[in-house]
């Protein structure tokens, strides 16, 4: 049966570190190469946190200078009020099939004399799936709905129109997510606050047969060995097994006595008789720095070449 080098790069990390040599070189072996790391995983509930607003401060419920929330015409009971410029994020447990809001410039006070022209957008991973013209204070809402295709962050996002911030009191009106399972949940019920990391348990990560290796290694045969190099490497290898598919991971790391680096290679290889179900979204190197490495050895360079030019 063919051997198959998927990932197809070598990962080599270094640390700057506070600790030195044998030290800090213990600490890496300490920490990463400790799988599962068996990280706290994300809150199970969803979550709104404001990452940047220009001017003022986020309201729930009412626009962003504690007024009743209206656009044009139209008053609303559940929204945001916000201020150019601003990224709000959303944050599901559960895959996000749809966001819906009517989005606009909010009829604040009369002293506002047809000032305040904003643009909304949503992104998912920086890529924008949405965005608006430019609104005006007297329009009308326009209406916000799509399909984030089941991502679990979204980002919500409000410019100036181009001609600054004044009066610019952005609202995200009737603004809700509704997720996989078909629950349907208002921005403004969400819980408030930092919105926890996403992390692997492992240093790598996929999705194979549509399931993540988070949720699969733990069911599959594993076996490891090790072998001393020399006096400042080893040489460990870790194996995974899918007893049904026939598929095999294979993560072949290598470990320093006296320096704080790491290097690993990973491999996967049909040991079945018949095709395997698709592995996708392969990341050979998938880490949190801050965990599960340890916050005294921060990053100082990775990088990653083609093994078949070793």
């Amino acid at each position: 049966m063919k051997h198959y080098i998927l990932s197809g790069i070598l990962i080599t990390i270094f640390m700057c570190s506070a600790v030195t040599g044998a030290s800090a070189a213990k600490l890496i072996t300490e920490t990463l190469f400790k799988v599962p790391y068996n990280i706290p995983k994300a809150d199970n509930q969803p979550t709104l946190q404001l990452i940047k607003q220009d001017y003022e401060a986020l309201e729930i419920g009412k626009s962003v200078v504690k007024t009743p929330l209206i656009i044009g015409s139209r008053h609303f009971t559940h929204g945001l009020g916000t201020h150019s410029f601003s990224q709000i994020r959303v944050y599901s447990p559960v895959p996000i099939t749809g966001f819906s809001a009517w989005v606009g410039v909010n009829v604040s006070s009369p002293g506002q004399s047809g000032l305040g022209s904003v643009d909304f957008a949503v992104s998912v991973d920086g890529k924008v799936l949405h965005k608006t013209r430019v609104l005006n204070v007297g329009e009308e809402p326009e209406r916000i709905e799509l399909n984030p295709g089941g991502a679990r962050i979204l980002d919500l996002l409000v410019g100036d129109g181009g001609d600054g911030p004044a009066w610019d009191h952005a609202d995200w009106a009737d603004a809700y997510i509704t997720t996989q399972e078909g629950a349907k949940v208002y921005l403004d019920d969400m819980t408030q606050g930092a919105i926890p990391a996403i992390l692997s348990d492992y240093p790598f990560s996929f999705t194979y047969g549509g399931k993540s290796s988070d949720e699969l290694l733990s069911t599959w045969s594993k076996a490891s060995h090790s072998e001393t190099l020399d006096a400042d490497r080893t040489k460990l290898v870790t194996t995974w097994t899918d007893e049904s598919t026939g598929l095999k991971l294979t993560w072949e790391a290598l470990k320093f006595s006296d320096y704080p680096a790491a290097e690993w290679l990973l491999y996967v290889e049909n040991k079945g008789t018949s095709d395997t179900p698709i592995i996708s979204n392969l990341q050979a190197m998938d880490i949190g720095m801050k965990s599960p490495i340890n916050p005294h050895l921060p990053p100082h360079q990775w990088s990653a070449i083609d093994p078949h030019g070793l």
